[in-house]
């Protein structure tokens, strides 16, 4: 086990809600953890954890393996923030809906899909009756953590649209949030079923949205992530010089957002960064432009240094440019850093050096 860190483990974020340490995912858990303990607002941190995340933890530790709800972590292990969880998990049924809405945030960023799939949605909450904002949002955070645990299923899948069409629909609430459900319909279906009728009604709605939307209603995060969104539909048309004119302003926005941001959200804006700059590196690769892409991927680990999922991309962007050599080192460096991507990065590092002694 000499390749690994030494303890406190990178992703301990993940088993107590409170460790500040690691890549900024497990950071931005601990700061999720922080603040649901003291009653704060919890900041809107985009990146979803992987539906295996916790199952690739435990290659890894697998003293840690099988707690697969929170109250399956033990006792004498529990943080606070932990005890806290369990409590209110235990209490789900007397909650009010807004109370139900952060349990379920704070699940889903641990990886507990199954348990926040299995818990009942108030009367009301269907993707049918659901009508006010907070009914809605409980109901596609529920709808999604029935995807991620069931796979895919067309009638979910719907479901999951329908909510997030009548979050970007209702003139009631407010254009953020309208905004930000359109742009998730942009992305859905350039990932999905890449209907162009369908791109370019959610894509004319946000657009329409942003350019009446009162001065001061929308952040430089919001602006960000509404370009790099709405970016998906130029490449979908492999057009990508106008994809890179988009992600030129969801980077100039993001950058700004970083520059400007007062010290409670700088782990949100340095998170939109990185999937700016991840976006850009997959869309110079589709571009075939080898050299930003490079740029762009290395960029990420001197972002986020201590994810191993960088290290990863770049290793495979080597791999695809025939560069093994820098490709096994990165791979090895990943490897160091653990999970999610320990096996697989060993298993390549192994396959680098292999071919380069042939």
């Amino acid at each position: 086990m000499k390749d690994r860190l030494e303890n406190p483990p990178l992703l301990a974020s993940y088993f107590d809600l409170h460790t500040d340490r690691g890549p900024l995912h497990a950071r931005a858990t601990a700061d999720l953890g922080r603040r649901y303990l003291a009653g704060e607002p919890i900041p809107p941190y985009q990146v979803v954890t992987p539906g295996q995340f916790r199952q690739a933890i435990s290659f890894d530790f697998p003293h840690l393996a099988g707690i697969n709800v929170p109250q399956d972590l033990p006792i004498a292990r529990r943080s606070a923030e932990w005890n806290f969880l369990c409590a209110e998990v235990s209490c789900w049924k007397s909650m009010g809906l807004e109370r139900k809405i952060t349990v379920a945030r704070v699940l889903s960023r641990l990886g507990f899909w199954a348990t926040l799939a299995a818990l009942p949605l108030p009367a009301g909450d269907s993707a049918t009756g659901s009508t006010t904002l907070d009914h809605l949002r409980l109901s596609y955070g529920h709808c999604m953590a029935r995807l991620i645990v069931g796979g895919p299923d067309p009638r979910l899948a719907a479901e999951a649209r329908q909510l997030l069409g009548a979050l970007a629909e209702n003139r009631d609430f407010p254009v953020p949030v309208r905004i930000s459900a359109a742009v998730n319909l942009v992305v859905d279906h350039a990932r999905t079923d890449h209907s162009m009728v369908e791109l370019l009604r959610w894509q004319n709605l946000a657009r329409s949205l942003l350019e009446t939307a009162p001065s001061g209603t929308l952040s430089l995060l919001m602006l960000s992530a509404y370009w790099r969104g709405i970016s998906f539909i130029p490449f979908q048309r492999s057009d990508h010089t106008e994809a890179a004119r988009m992600l030129d302003a969801a980077e100039n926005y993001a950058r700004r957002a970083l520059a400007e941001s007062a010290e409670e959200r700088h782990l949100l804006v340095l998170e939109n960064l990185r999937l700016v700059l991840m976006t850009r590196a997959r869309a110079a690769v589709a571009a075939k432009d080898w050299e930003s892409a490079e740029d762009f991927y290395r960029a990420l680990t001197l972002h986020d240094p201590l994810d191993s999922k960088s290290h990863v991309l770049l290793a495979d962007f080597f791999v695809t440019r025939g560069r093994l050599i820098q490709a096994r080192q990165c791979y090895r460096t990943a490897a160091r850093l653990g999970a999610p991507c320990t096996q697989y990065a060993r298993a390549q590092a192994d396959r680098c050096a292999a071919a380069e002694s042939l």
